[in-house]
């Protein structure tokens, strides 16, 4: 998720906790930055959310294969992910991962008009899609 805190874009982790604050996005002087658009965002922070992701999934497979209630959301994929970054390579992961046998439940949110190219792009056909929430 990327909720506004004091008008900057932020990544949370849910459930938030005091050991995962929110990180900002924004970019800081001296900062690896990712550009989409006018938008500059914090590549730090992108390392941060993916890492957590990727812990998520080593958690899972590791100790909870098979067992119910597995669910990543990821909020959202977009355009620096088609491109490879942001948060990739965790959500090629997250989606490797929800289609092997005992693997998570996965959310994947995806803006209207990058449907159909999130879908092509991850091979998803064969996925529900629940539009217009």
């Amino acid at each position: 998720m990327a909720p506004l805190v004091n008008g900057e874009r932020h990544l949370s982790l849910l459930p938030a906790d005091d050991s995962h604050p929110p990180r900002s996005l924004t970019q800081r002087e001296g900062e690896t930055t990712l550009s989409i658009g006018p938008h500059l965002f914090s590549e730090a922070a992108f390392a941060w959310a993916r890492n957590h992701i990727e812990d998520l999934l080593r958690h899972i497979h590791g100790d909870l294969v098979g067992s119910s209630g597995s669910l990543i959301a990821i909020d959202e994929v977009g355009p620096l992910e088609l491109r490879g970054e942001a948060l990739e390579p965790a959500v090629s992961a997250a989606i490797e991962a929800a289609r092997s046998a005992g693997g998570p439940e996965l959310i994947l949110v995806v803006r209207d008009r990058l449907v159909d190219k999130v879908v092509g792009h991850y091979g998803l056909s064969d996925w529900s899609a629940i539009l217009d929430l």
